[in-house]
């Protein structure tokens, strides 16, 4: 097959939705499908065409402005079209991203089989514990209207698409799209983890990051708001008893990390609460292989890989209630600062407890998180989409 992919972010870029579809085009390409990924980058003259790890990739310009193109959108189409016109499968990634909203009055315009891997949606439900938050209160509205007028006035443009994909059986997405009249199939692909068996921690790395011979709690996600990094900077100050545990927090450089690293100072947290930025993605491996549990505070997951990687390496987690967690097995649910600090401080001094979820999620994990199944279900989907319209024609 011939396949063209649209995505936001693509290697080097690293996030949930880069790492999925990075693992899932490189997994069809070693199959020997002809694989084309089309992402964006905002600055004209770092657009190019390269070749990595066999996945021919289009870096075409596009640029944002308040998450609203504002730049580049008829070269960008032009483009995707040129691409698209002799492929099998178009696969746009991500259903609210800029850089395929501008390409769904263009769908009916190629004539592959469509598929939108959706990766969820905005979540129109607004958690018990931001409802305080003027602020926070007064942007959710208006992204519940944005969404809502984007959705209904793009119905016909979705149904455009002969498949949808999501990540989790109760992610919303699929059917508050069908809600609206959208007749495609709809398929559920979980995320996958990569391998951690053969990570190790070498003398050297302990040298560059002593943490990595000790005992430490683990987040890794962008610096952002909606990760709520400092809520977990708070609740881990408040524990009484960390027994020389530290707190790990990996991300790209960001203001919101300016604030932690503030935060951390005004507390005199500066030897306890360690952050790393911008960091290679073998040495965050060997965080996550050597870390005693996976800690998450975000306002917003759908199905964070994170903590899936964490239970693959039979570690335990702690998560607020976002998303599709509760479906993770291995882990502990809070849904409070105080219940954060209170799950930290257990995890930190029961071995026993501590031990027990790692083994109920690294069962899971061995069971169902496989990236190899991953790729082999979309492969399937994608086969049995293109002889089906084979046959209707």
């Amino acid at each position: 097959m011939k396949i063209v992919v649209t995505v936001h972010t693509y290697w080097p870029a690293r996030n949930g939705v880069q790492y999925v579809t990075q693992y899932l085009c490189e997994g069809l390409s070693a199959k020997g499908h002809d694989v084309t990924v089309i992402t964006t980058v905002s600055n004209p003259n770092i657009v190019c065409e390269e070749i990595h790890n066999n996945v021919k990739i289009i870096r075409a310009y596009l640029k944002t402005r308040y998450s609203f193109i504002n730049k580049g959108v008829t070269s960008y189409r032009k483009l995707v079209l040129d691409n698209a016109r002799d492929a099998d499968v178009v696969i746009n990634c991500c259903v609210q991203s800029p850089n395929n909203n501008v390409l769904l009055p263009i769908l009916k315009d190629i004539p592959a089989f469509k598929m939108l891997y959706m990766h969820g949606m905005h979540s129109f439900d607004l958690k018990s514990d931001e409802k305080a938050d003027l602020r926070y209160r007064a942007w959710h509205i208006f992204m519940n209207i944005r969404w809502s007028l984007f959705y209904h006035f793009n119905a016909k443009n979705f149904n455009q698409y002969d498949a949808l994909v999501d990540i989790h059986e109760t992610s919303p997405a699929i059917n508050y799209l069908k809600s609206l009249g959208v007749a495609a199939d709809g398929y559920i692909i979980n995320n996958a983890v990569e391998d951690f068996d053969i990570v190790e921690v070498t003398e050297q790395d302990k040298q560059k990051y002593p943490i990595l011979g000790g005992r430490f709690l683990l987040n890794v996600s962008n610096f952002t708001p909606r990760k709520n990094q400092l809520t977990l900077v708070d609740s881990f100050w408040a524990v009484k008893k960390r027994n020389n545990v530290k707190l790990v927090l990996i991300g790209g450089a960001s203001d919101y990390c300016d604030d932690l690293k503030k935060k951390i100072n005004e507390i005199g947290m500066d030897e306890e609460v360690l952050i790393y930025e911008n960091q290679e993605r073998e040495i965050t491996r060997k965080f996550i292989k050597n870390c005693l549990c996976g800690v998450m505070s975000s306002r917003f997951e759908v199905y964070p890989i994170f903590l899936c990687e964490v239970i693959n390496c039979g570690h335990p987690y702690i998560s607020t209630d976002v998303g599709c967690v509760r479906d993770i097995p291995g882990g502990e649910i809070v849904s409070s600062a105080e219940e954060l600090t209170k799950m930290m401080e257990r995890m930190i001094n029961d071995d026993t407890h501590r031990k027990e979820l790692g083994s109920v999620g690294k069962e899971f994990a061995q069971a169902y998180l496989s990236q190899s199944s991953k790729i082999d279900q979309l492969e399937s989907i994608l086969q049995r989409g293109i002889r089906r319209a084979w046959d209707d024609k």
